[in-house]
């Protein structure tokens, strides 16, 4: 299986990227179930995968749909290019193969730069893919990014298979989340979904309510990653305050007078000096 991915390559006259080699002469020895694409580690020492180390493996993702047999299944798939430097136009490269592949089933790109132009071309391919889980937090998204991934689905209909969609972590707020709110109501596949903006953004509270509602009713179970930093941030904050007011000096510095309400909740009378 390594002969045919370096085929690929040398058809392309790329050469094959050392982590990926690696993977795919892993799943032939037979010491994994499912071929694993990428998935950098912190000791792993290769260079970052980038967009034109994707058109070989796409090619050789493709010829491993061909190995269908009416006995047994072609191998599925997960490509995990976390972190790796790929962009709107290995986004596209993906898409396509999204397209024809019905062994691609991961598709994680967190932490990738493919913006707004990569999830349009990410979307368009959703309702003819296999993909069972989709990974685009912290991708650069803005809401323009978020209407586009969702329009796809909209026009053609829900992807089959798709249970886990990942949108947390980028630059988006109550625009897009409404757009992919009226997406959920109209599928049926998802069970995992994440959406919370990166830091300083947030929702507003009536958005975040019909984000509850959407989910409970189509059964989602929503993901509060991008809530986690927003939380800690809050709890910081609200330390800060507390020590202040502790110190008998408020924000103007004023002379304070600290209480203790109900449920410990500290409080405080202050005065201008």
């Amino acid at each position: 299986m390594d002969a045919s991915y370096c085929w690929q390559c040398q058809q392309l006259s790329l050469p094959p990227h050392p982590l990926l080699l690696r993977h795919v002469a892993r799943f032939e020895r037979g010491s994994v179930g499912v071929l694993l694409l990428g998935g950098r580690q912190s000791s792993d020492l290769e260079p970052p995968v980038r967009d034109a180390d994707l058109k070989p493996c796409s090619l050789f993702i493709r010829s491993l749909s061909r190995l269908a047999t009416p006995t047994s299944d072609a191998p599925l798939i997960r490509l995990d290019l976390s972190g790796e430097l790929v962009t709107c136009e290995g986004a596209k490269t993906l898409a396509a193969v999204l397209q024809v592949s019905l062994s691609l089933r991961s598709l994680l790109l967190r932490r990738t730069p493919i913006g707004d132009l990569g999830a349009l071309a990410l979307g368009a391919a959703l309702s003819s893919s296999a993909l069972v889980e989709l990974d685009l937090g912290e991708c650069a998204l803005t809401d323009q990014g978020l209407r586009a991934l969702v329009r796809g689905p909209q026009v053609h209909g829900a992807p089959p298979c798709l249970s886990v969609l990942l949108l947390d972590g980028n630059a988006t707020g109550d625009v897009g989340t409404t757009e992919v709110i009226s997406y959920l109501e109209r599928q049926s596949t998802l069970r995992s979904f994440s959406i919370h903006p990166s830091l300083p953004r947030g929702l507003s509270q009536e958005v975040e309510a019909a984000l509850q509602v959407a989910c409970e009713l189509s059964g989602v179970t929503l993901d509060h990653k991008g809530d986690h930093a927003r939380a800690s941030a809050r709890g910081l904050a609200r330390r800060e305050r507390v020590r202040a007011v502790a110190a008998g000096r408020g924000n103007d510095g004023e002379r304070v007078t600290t209480f203790l309400g109900v449920d410990g909740v500290v409080g405080s009378v202050g005065e201008m000096e």
